[in-house]
């Protein structure tokens, strides 16, 4: 009886720690996707600024649109910075 509760406690922490590593592997999957999609909103902001620009204001030479100030740069939670482009 005795051995039969030992061998059941041991198959389960086996298994309650190999479902642990893999729940790791999915939430820091997770955490890629976020911020892959925050990359691609700002992205789609850009570029949904650049299509509103009158064709027959850009010109060569210079650039017809001035970059955005710092403080209306999108930025992503805390931890999904490093993910982010920092432009």
């Amino acid at each position: 009886m005795l051995v039969e509760v030992i061998v059941a406690m041991v198959l389960l922490a086996v298994a309650v720690t190999s479902l642990a590593a893999m729940m790791y592997s999915v939430s820091q999957s997770g955490m890629k996707a976020t911020g892959n999609a925050y990359r691609n909103g700002a992205l789609m902001q850009e570029v949904n600024r650049l299509e509103g620009v009158p064709f027959d204001s850009v010109t060569s030479g210079r650039p017809a649109i001035p970059r955005a100030p710092a403080s209306t740069r999108i930025r992503g939670p805390s931890p999904l910075q490093n993910l982010l482009p920092t432009w």
